[in-house]
């Protein structure tokens, strides 16, 4: 702007210059026509960037008015978004509200019903509800149930009142009793019940000799169920003893990271807990032990012993479980998390080895096998130990193995056969029609005399 203002200025100044010189009129008057042109172009060129500085200038506010009415439209969004949340929430709440309306009604409908129902059970069962006690209140919340077991707890007081009247009138009948209660009446209740009663009770209050039988009975019973009591006792210290002799006969072995395993008999807790009660009660007297007590004894012999004999126990009824614990390296503590497949079949491997020599006598020598699916499974560095642990113990290892067992694992177990060489039509699996089996088909028994030869 500056540069057009100085130049007008320049052509101004020409044009009077022009004018007092006084040229010629033509001359002048083409010199006045081109600097008046030029003039009216330099003036529209400032008219252009002015309008070009308001037009940046409003091209700014804009930009400014459009960035506020983008922030204004987000709060807008985040308002309507809030809103619709409220609006879903008392939707939500109307829905709720419009279900415990229902349910109220439903309520009030079922509390009407019950109160009839409680009127009418008042009045059919008037009698019994009499014996109550004045200050008595009955605490609860009334349903279909309750009125049900009302009208069950009544007909079965009917039913004890029949009953408890059949057998006093016979004692009546037998002349153990008079009847001077009015017990053969036509309506006798619970006043002349609880009456005959105490004739009753006063008769046979001073049995000395029914007492003294009653004693005898009672060591009778005693001395029975001592015996069941160190059968139990002694099954219990059985088992904690061959709990004892699995752990040490798994001491000292380190199976790849695992440096203990120690064996837990899981006892059955009902077992276990009348184990610790005969610790603590004398059986060897004439005095009855709890009714608890000999519910619980009841329970016991009716789960655990045999019913065709009364004197034995069923262990596997007994024992529910028998899960080794490990120890692993550099750690604290026992811990019975499942561990690697090599280390769960080896520990499996030895107990069965353990539970086997159990089943034969000790001066007895023999040669069974040990049958184990995939040996690659088992880390070969266990195998210097466990095949020796094997032999010791009176075991052969007979296991399978794919092509792809290496030959240091090969050479370790030793004899080696492939399974290649016969084959049947009738395979149990599709992917198993290769067979091989190197020995005898069955076993037979000897009479004495083959025996005898063969020794």
């Amino acid at each position: 702007l500056e540069k057009l203002d100085q130049e007008i200025e320049s052509l101004e100044k020409q044009l009077k210059a022009l004018l007092s010189d006084s040229p010629s009129a033509l001359h002048q008057e083409q010199s006045t026509k081109q600097l008046k042109q030029q003039i009216e172009l330099n003036k529209k060129d400032i008219d252009a960037l002015n309008n070009a500085d308001y037009a940046q200038k409003r091209v700014s506010e804009l930009l400014h008015e459009a960035e506020t009415t983008s922030t204004s439209i987000k709060a807008l969004e985040h308002l309507i978004e809030a809103a619709l949340k409220k609006l879903e929430t008392a939707q939500s709440k109307l829905e709720a509200m419009k279900a415990m309306y229902a349910q109220c009604k439903d309520n009030i409908a079922e509390h009407i019903l019950l109160q009839k129902q409680l009127k009418s059970f008042a009045v059919t069962n008037n009698k019994w509800l009499e014996l109550l006690p004045d200050n008595q209140d009955l605490n609860g919340y009334v349903n279909d149930n309750s009125l049900e077991l009302f009208a069950t707890s009544a007909s079965h007081l009917e039913q004890l009142q029949l009953t408890l009247i059949s057998q006093l009138r016979s004692f009546v009948d037998l002349n153990i009793i008079e009847d001077k209660r009015g017990i053969k009446g036509d309506t006798p209740f619970w006043h002349e019940i609880s009456q005959c009663v105490d004739d009753v009770s006063e008769v046979y209050g001073n049995l000395d000799t029914q007492r003294s039988l009653l004693g005898r009975q009672v060591e009778e019973h005693n001395q029975t169920i001592g015996t069941k009591k160190e059968i139990i006792v002694q099954n219990f210290k059985i088992i904690k003893a061959f709990e004892k002799e699995i752990n040490h006969a798994f001491a000292g072995i380190i199976i790849n990271n695992v440096e203990t395993v120690e064996f837990e008999v899981g006892i059955n807790k009902q077992f276990s807990s009348l184990v610790n009660e005969f610790a603590e009660t004398n059986l060897y007297s004439n005095q009855m032990q709890s009714d608890d007590f000999y519910q619980r004894l009841v329970a016991f012999a009716e789960r655990f012993f045999d019913k065709d004999d009364n004197f034995t126990l069923t262990m596997d009824s007994v024992i529910e479980s028998f899960e080794p614990r490990v120890q692993l390296k550099n750690k604290r503590g026992r811990e019975d998390k499942k561990q690697s497949n090599s280390t769960n079949a080896l520990i499996k491997i030895k107990l069965v080895q353990l539970l086997l020599k159990r089943l034969i006598a000790h001066n007895c020598d023999t040669s069974l096998p040990i049958v184990h699916d995939e040996i690659a499974n088992i880390d070969i560095g266990q195998f210097d130990w466990w095949l020796n642990d094997l032999e010791e113990s009176g075991f052969k290892l007979m296991a399978a193995g794919t092509h792809s067992t290496s030959p240091e694992l090969q050479a370790k177990i030793g004899r080696r056969h492939v399974m290649d060489a016969l084959t049947t039509a009738l395979p149990y699996h599709a992917e198993r029609n290769r067979v091989y089996w190197k020995g005898a088909e069955t076993f037979t028994s000897l009479d004495s005399g083959e025996q005898a030869e063969l020794l």
